[in-house]
Order: C-alpha cells, then structure tokens, then sequence
C-alpha cells in the first residue's frame, strides 16, 4: 500500500451500538505482503461511536470519501483516526499546539501474510455516517453504513483477524484455527522510534506525539462450555516487529489471542471548553453550543469530527451538541474552519430543526444556501455567522456569514413559529478599551426600508437586529440600533406576532426611544430594551433602564401575554481613561425580593415589563461580592429562571441542592428563580467546586425542568450521570434541575398552598386593571407621573384611603368583621385592615373561603382556567372561582 495524500472530509454518526456477537470465518490462502508508507498528509479525523457517549468504535466503508482505493474501511478510537487497507493499517494523529498542526503517522502490516484477504464487515449498526467535504455537495457522502467489527478472513493459513472494540478503546482478536502454526503472527511497526515491553506486559511503542499503547494480550480457549486461559506475553524481534509468546495449549480446539488497544498522547483532549447557550424542545431533547480549544472534544454522529481551529488569538471552534432527556449525548459536532470561531447562542423551533450563532474568523468557514458566502473581515471577531442543522444533526439546511469588513459580534438567536431566525449583536470599529477605539468602515449589512441603515458614529459599534428568511438565502430585514456612542445586541426573543425585543448595553445618550420607561440616560452604560415590529421597520417600544453604575443587558424572554423578562448586571463604572470606579448600587429597584445593592462589584438584576409598556418589577440579585447574570428564561407560570456567576459568601439561598459552596472566590453558578410577581424567591441555588464556574446560558422544558450550561475549571465540580470526566483545563457542563409539579394526593387548603410556594398575599388580592378602573383619579396621577402604576399608588397611599384592591377585598367589611383588627389600625400598629390582612389574616384563615378550596385541584380540573391564569387574565384559580367558578357550578376542592 503506497499512500500519497489522503484528504479526509468530516464525518457524521447518526447512532451506533456496541457489537455482541461475532461470526468467525476462515479460508487457506497465503501471499506475501508488505505494507509502505512513502508520503502521507492525513489530517486528523474523528470517528465518533455509541450513544453511550465513546464506549464503542464505528467501522465505515470507504466509498470514495477517503481519495485511496486501497483504504476498504476507516475508523477513530480515541485520539487515533484508521485506515484498513488489505495490506495493512494506518494509525494517525493530529495535534495543534499553540496554532502549530504537527502529524504522527504508525503503520502496521503483517510480516508474510495474505496480501489481499477479505475484509469484510460485522454486525451492521443502526447508525449511519455522513461525510461533508467543502462546499460541493458533489463531494458529500451520506447515509453510509456503520459496522461494529471488520474481519480480515484467512489473514494467515488458519488465522482471522478481528476489529472491534471495547471501552471505546480498540480491539484486536486474533482466531487461531485448530492446529495452526500461531508463530505465523508477526507484527510488523513503521513510524515509531521505539518499541518496548514494560514490567506489566504492556507493549510500549513510543511515537513523535506520545505513547501508542498495547494492553498484556490474553489467550484462551472455548472447551467444553468453558474457557481455558493460555499464557501468552508479546515478544520483541528485530527491526520493530512484534510477535506472541504462547504457552502450551490444545492444539486441538481453536485459539483465541485477544490484545487491547489503548491510546494516549502527552497532550490532548483537555483544552478549554466553554458552554455558552442552550435550548430545549417540546420533547426535553437538549441543544447546546459554545466552543474549544480540544483537539479531542467529544463528537458523536457528527457533521464535523476534526478540530480546525488555527487561529493565533484563540485556537477554537464552535461546537453544537444535542442529548436526550436522560442526558445521553445524541449527536455532538465541531463546527468551524481553519481559524477561531465561537458557537454564542443556540435555538431550536417546533420541528426541531436547530439554530446556532456565533463567530468566525476562518475565509473556509462552511457555507450552504447562504445568503453572504465570503467573509467580510474583521480585525478581532470577525463575522457573525448563523447556521441551520438538521434535528438529527446529520445535514447543514443552511449556513452563512453576516458581516462587513468591521467586527461583527452575534450574541443572541432566537426563531418564531414559521423558522425565520433573528440575531443580534454589534458591529463597528474595533475597540478593545473604550478610550482607544479603532474606526470601522460601517459597511454591515442592512435592508431597504428597515428602521436604522447607517451608523450615527463610525468609531463605535452599533447594536444590530437581522432576521433570516426560512431557506436562509436573504434577510427578511436587517437593521442596525444605535446612537453616537456604544450600543450592543446581548440577546433577543420573539413573540408569535413576530415582534422582536432585544436587549444590550448603550452608552449613547440619543439610543432611540419609543414610549420610554425611562427617558434618560443613566450614566456609564445602561440596559436598553427594545420591540421591533414584524418588518424590522419600527420601534413598538424602546427605554433606557439604569442610573450611574453600568448597567447592562444579558437575556430577554417573552411569555405568552408579550410580557418581558430581562436579566443583566448592575456594577463597576467605567471612567475616561479606562479607570474602574467601585458602584454606587443606584439601580432603579421596585417591588422586587431584594430591593438593595448586595455589595462588591456588581449584582445580577431581573425585572419585568408589562406588556403595558409598565414597570412589573425590578430586583437587585446578589450578596457582598460581585455577580453576574448571563441569561434568564421563564415557564408559563411567568416565573422567571436566572442564572449566571457569584463570588458571594452570602449570596442568597433558598431550597439549595448542593451544599458546602457559595463561599466566597473563586466564582460558582448560581440559578434562581423568580415568582411570578417577582416579590420571592422560590430557590435560589448555587453549584460549583474549587475553581471557577459560570452558567451562560438557561432554559425552562414544559415539565418546569430547568437546564443550564456553563463551564467550569474545578476538578470536583459535582456530576451525576456524567459523560466524561474533568480535563486539563476547563470543560463545559450541563446541568438539569428537575421540577416537581404533580399535585399533592391529598386536599391542600389555599393558606397551605401559598405558603408552600412562597407566594406573598398581596400577588392574589391585588387587581391592577380593577385598582384603575375604579379609581379613575389614580389614572390620572399615573399619567401624570406621580406613580409608576396603580399598584404602587395602592401600596404607598390607596390602602391608607380604604381603597379596595380587587373584587377579593373589601377594606371596610374586614375591619367590621374584625373588631380587634380595626383597633389595632385605630392604634397605629397597622396602616390598614389590608397591611393586617396580607401579613397575618391571610394565613390566620379570616378570609374563610380560603380554607376549603384546593388551587391545585381546581387548576386540573380546569385547564381553560389555568390557561387564563397562565396568560395573567386571572392572579390564581381562587381569584376565578370567587368572581365566576362558584357561580357557575365548578368545585373549590375534591372533598
């Protein structure tokens, strides 16, 4: 076998299983053979194996996807890619090293051996492999059947050979016909420097990239039902060949020879990898993306399975991943060129097909159906690109750049009910520091008629809003977001009216507004958040949120009733000059759990905007160190999930799941989750280890289980179920938080039911639209801008007045009913009967009506109530069934 080139395109596994059975064949013919490698360029490939994540090697027939006839299958354990050829095998192995791509070749043929036996294929798998080569789908290669051994029939008189696996390392059995000469067997190794045979029997063979190593082979028998172990130890010949050493046997019955391969490098499959955004789809399959610097991160049934990443900063590629409900890994790929690219935000729509975007500095990046297919530049990120695969991940439905010559920096994905996708992110000038930026050439792509086509400032970046037709080939509008100074897309969502809302930071005092919460710049840097209509040609609405500290954006989430949810950071200002101030902690905080600033650095913050355009609510989220919050997502409830890092001793905990962290630095992952009114906690919890953690990216199944994925540099960072162990540097992680939701067996009274969930009082008994609509003098002080909404009007002067606030409560009839209430308010130890009622009557049963109804039970038995409740028509089933369920027949409780 002479090997010139070889040009190994990427591969893809749908599914495999580990192999049970084998059927042994042999024949009598010998020819002398030898095998020679003359010129090599064989560019690392990976093969991934089982849907047990590694466990098992795939054996795939060559049909043109390797540029050599001679190659009849190819295969991947471990860091090591192999090529079978009648006349031999191939081991290679690709390393880079600080963006230095250095080769290690080893061959193996069989001295005076058949030069042309049979190889032929075992146990077909369930999976198939796709090879995807360049852009030419020409040169593609799909739906090629998966094998879980290869035998080389009749490779010496009497002897086959087969290939198989085991542990996801690679196994070799040799079978040994009765009365065969077994001294026929004699290994013959090329490329090496040295071959020894260590203390444990091991056979040692060193290469330019490490150690290629060879597990003590293990002879047996199968005689009577039983098997007979023989002593057999590798023996050592001349000029790097290798033979067996066999002890006596029965010459009878056939023998089995059954060394192990087992594969290591000095370095490898321990770089940096990090988990950046997650999604999840109506069946609790997970998606997640981010990127590595591992040349042996862990693919399976991939679309790419080499590592490209070259670039000098860097040295990364994106990968996207998916797994099934029970966490085992489905499909897991690389994606990326020669060059860096990052994988920042992924979504997946009701078909499962699978959106991904990020970064890419690579002119080879991979484009399919694209609607720009040559990149634009960039001196530091490059272009943005965006990516459509397939739900089982085995085809690219399309995949582009989007960018100009300036840097394009995508952060956030999001896709509707009909597959359109929308990004955001920033695009302009470099600017490392933001005294010192670079001017940019304000080239990105825009649409006609979209809100914003050119740039107030060429020297600082702009936020921009892109939103992909379904085949990917045009934009359906593209549209830049900014003022004067720095303004950048963290993150977006969609409503199923196609309305787009985005969030970032801004440091433009003149970022467009429309029907403001707040109307004016902060300082240092603000959250902005902002709703575009369908056509990408106007703004539905658009406010500054923030005071003197930088404030900025870093996740948004819409429920049904286009309410928002945003998650960010509030902190360290940032002077002229790039000088760092301590925070003034000034954040506009309202009827939130934690109405202060924790201290430190910085804290998380969460809040709501009605879809009002009114403030629901706003929260600080942090202890006496620094946080930051990454992402938020919310279920149909309207509770809102954060996640993010803290460094915080006190950080607060509420129902945590792990104990013995949260203490202090380094920084740990920390999930949160907010009640619907945005005035509890449910749990707040932290994970982490002795290194450092953070959780980039969060989402919410129909089931209320939560899923967040991160990354993490500590070695004991806590694992259950886990894929694969902790590597050198830091590995990306995913972690799911299950929910219990099932409604309890026996009756639980409303007091129960809101005490166990944490639900203050106030959330049930207080009605917004009827607060207005009976107080028409309090619309007018709201317009007026002498409160933000009723709600606030109420608890600082309505319920003072004896306002009602709803339909449930009735001020003057509870002071009626309840003397001692009423004297005790006469006497300034409360302010109102309600102040009594929400604090101690609640849960002291005074409201009766509370004791006999189960909302639990009532919300099952009635799925369009629960719906509305969902939708916020209606605080809580109790509410419904005071104001209409009873009336109408329905029951509070199963009693």
């Amino acid at each position: 076998l002479e090997v010139k080139e070889f040009d190994i395109p990427q591969i893809d596994f749908s599914e495999t299983r580990e192999i049970n059975n084998l059927n042994i064949a042999s024949s009598s013919e010998t020819l002398p053979s030898e095998l020679e490698v003359k010129e090599f360029d064989i560019p690392q490939i990976d093969f991934s194996e089982t849907n047990d994540f590694l466990t098992g090697i795939s054996f795939i027939e060559n049909v043109g996807q390797i540029n050599n006839s001679e190659v009849e299958y190819l295969a991947k354990a471990n860091n090591y890619n192999l090529l079978f050829a009648q006349d031999g095998i191939i081991f290679s192995s690709t390393q880079n090293i600080q963006g230095e791509t250095t080769s290690d070749v080893v061959t193996l043929n069989f001295e005076n051996a058949n030069s042309n036996p049979n190889i032929n294929p075992l146990n077909k798998l369930p999976g198939v492999a796709n090879f995807f080569q360049g852009n030419n789908s020409n040169n593609w290669h799909t739906d090629l059947p998966t094998y879980a051994a290869i035998e080389y029939e009749n490779l010496y008189p009497g002897i086959d050979l087969i290939y198989s696996s085991i542990d996801g390392n690679l196994k070799r059995d040799f079978i040994v016909a009765p009365g065969v000469d077994t001294s026929q067997i004699i290994l013959n190794y090329s490329g090496v420097e040295e071959i020894n045979i260590l203390a444990d029997g091991t056979l040692s063979i060193d290469t330019e990239l490490g150690e290629l190593s060879e597990a003590p082979p293990i002879a047996y028998q199968e005689i009577d039902g039983q098997q007979i172990e023989v002593e057999v130890a590798y023996e050592l010949l001349e000029n790097n060949q290798v033979g067996f050493d066999i002890g006596e046997y029965n010459r009878n019955y056939e023998l089995v020879i059954d060394p192990t391969l087992e594969y290591s490098t000095l370095i490898g499959g321990n770089g940096f990898d990090r988990g950046n955004g997650i999604a999840v789809d109506v069946a609790g399959n997970v998606y997640i993306t981010g990127d590595t610097t591992s040349v042996d991160f862990p693919t399976i049934n991939a679309i790419q399975s080499d590592f490209n990443g070259g670039g000098v900063v860097f040295n990364n590629d994106a990968f996207v991943t998916k797994l099934d409900q029970d966490g085992t890994v489905l499909w897991s790929t690389y994606f990326g060129g020669s060059n860096d690219e990052f994988g920042t935000d992924i979504a997946v729509d009701i078909a499962g097909g699978v959106y991904v975007t990020g970064n890419t500095n690579s002119l080879d990046f991979l484009t399919v159906n694209a609607f720009q297919t040559t990149y634009g530049g960039g001196s530091f990120n490059g272009d943005a690109f965006v990516t459509k695969l397939s739900s089982l991940g085995n085809s690219v439905q399309y995949s582009t750049y989007l960018g100009g010559r300036d840097e394009d920096i995508s952060r956030g994905i999001a896709v509707d009910n009909n597959g359109n996708a929308f990004v955001t992110g920033s695009t302009g000038g470099f600017s490392p520091f933001p005294a010192s930026p670079v001017p940019g050439f304000a080239d990105f792509p825009t649409t006609e008629n979209a809100f914003q086509t050119t740039t107030t400032n060429n020297v600082n970046r702009d936020a921009f809003v892109t939103k992909l037709s379904i085949n990917g080939r045009t934009l359906a509008y593209s549209t830049l977001l900014g003022g004067f100074d720095l303004d950048s897309g963290i993150d977006i969502d969609v409503d199923n009216n196609g309305n787009a809302y985005i969030t970032g930071s801004t440091r433009s005092f003149d970022f467009p507004l429309q029907n403001p919460l707040q109307n004016f710049y902060g300082g240092d840097s603000d959250i902005f958040v902002t709703k575009l209509n369908p056509e990408g040609s106007d703004l539905l609405f658009s406010t500054f949120y923030g005071r003197s500290d930088g404030d900025a954006g870093s996740g948004i989430a819409i429920d049904l009733a286009e309410n928002i949810y945003v998650s960010g950071t509030t902190g360290t200002r940032i002077l002229e000059g790039d000088i760092a101030i301590s925070p003034v902690g000034d954040f506009p905080a309202f009827s939130g759990f934690q109405n202060f600033f924790g201290g430190g650095s910085s804290d998380a913050i969460v809040m709501k905007i009605n879809r009002d355009n009114s403030l629901g609510y706003a929260s600080f989220l942090g202890g006496n160190s620094s946080e930051f919050a990454n992402d938020i997502a919310i279920d149909n409830l309207g509770n809102a999930y954060v996640t993010g890092s803290t460094a915080s001793v006190n950080f607060p905990i509420i129902n945590e799941f792990q104990e013995g962290v949260g203490l202090g630095l380094p920084d740990d992952v920390f999930v949160s989750k907010v009640s619907s009114s945005g005035m509890f906690l449910d749990f707040s919890a932290t994970i982490g280890g002795v290194g450092n953690e953070s959780g980039n990216g969060i989402a919410i199944d129909p089931a209320q289980n939560t899923y967040v994925v991160g990354f993490s540099d500590s070695i004991d960072f806590p694992v259950i179920d886990a894929l694969n162990s902790f590597g050198l540097e830091s590995n990306a992680f995913v972690a799911k938080i299950v929910s219990d939701i099932l409604p309890p067996d026996t009756f639980q009274n409303f007091i129960q039911y809101v005490s166990e969930q944490r639900i203050n009082p106030i959330e049930i008994y207080f009605d917004e639209e009827f607060y207005l609509e009976n107080n028409p003098d309090v619309v007018q002080q709201v317009q007026n801008g002498l409160f933000i909404n009723g709600f606030d009007h109420f608890i600082n002067k309505g319920q003072f007045q004896g306002r009602n606030p709803s339909l449930l409560f009735d001020e003057t009839t509870y002071l009626v009913e309840n003397p001692g209430v009423s004297q005790a308010v006469a006497n300034n130890v409360f302010k109102s009967g309600f102040e009594h009622f929400i604090n101690v009557g609640f849960f002291e049963g005074r409201d009766e009506r509370t004791t006999e109804f189960d909302e639990r039970f009532y919300l099952t038995s009635n799925l369009i109530v629960a719906l509305a409740v969902e939708n916020g028509i209606f605080n809580s089933g109790f509410e419904h069934f005071i104001i209409f369920g009873e009336a109408e027949g329905r029951s509070g409780n199963n009693l």
